[in-house]
């Protein structure tokens, strides 16, 4: 079943909220509670928005789920990708970890996508189908960085490897490891897996 995403075209009142901030508020709750253990009265507080609102603006909660990833992907996407920039291969990579552990250590949220996409993929088709074009759009994010590198080989498994380095931060992250352990981490990490 796809997600209504049905949004209303001009009748009764205009919008009296900020659709960035209502996704911020949702964003949030799901990376506080998860998908299944948050609520429409949740959504609706978090967001700052009356349910009927909610539905006529974004749609059911699944609808909702899958438009707060996207916007947490919209907002961490540009320094990442700048940081992917540097001339260096490493330093690219360095300053592509620290942004990250920048948003992972947040609050130890760890990585929305992460944190509250496996469990609830397991279950839901809709969402096991956006967390596979997730997977693999950074896969490609990062296997293309690494290609504009001539020394290095088989790509693909590497930027496998760095996606799974990204994930296990993510992880003891939101388990309340130190950022100085995540950064020991992930520098060992890339150390081998740019070798």
């Amino acid at each position: 079943m796809k997600p209504s995403t049905k949004q209303s075209k001009g009748r009764g009142r205009p919008r009296k909220f900020d659709k960035k901030a209502a996704l911020d508020g949702a964003v949030a709750l799901f990376m506080t509670k998860g998908y299944s253990a948050a609520s429409l009265d949740d959504l609706s507080n978090a967001m700052g928005i009356k349910r009927p609102s909610i539905y006529n603006a974004f749609g059911n909660k699944e609808a909702i789920f899958i438009q707060c990833v996207e916007h947490y992907f919209e907002t961490i996407s540009a320094p990442l990708a700048q940081a992917l920039q540097c001339e260096s291969l490493e330093e690219a990579f360095m300053g592509f970890f620290t942004c990250l552990l920048d948003f992972y250590c947040n609050e130890n949220l760890g990585c929305m996508a992460t944190s509250t996409m496996p469990a609830e993929a397991a279950e839901n088709g809709t969402v096991t189908s956006f967390y596979n074009t997730i997977i693999y759009r950074i896969d490609a994010l990062l296997q293309d960085r690494l290609e504009t590198a001539r020394e290095i080989n088989n790509t693909n498994l590497r930027a496998q490897l760095l996606q799974g380095l990204m994930q296990t931060l993510s992880l003891r992250a939101r388990a309340g490891a130190k950022r100085s352990e995540l950064e020991t981490l992930y520098r060992f990490g890339l150390a081998k897996i740019l070798d």
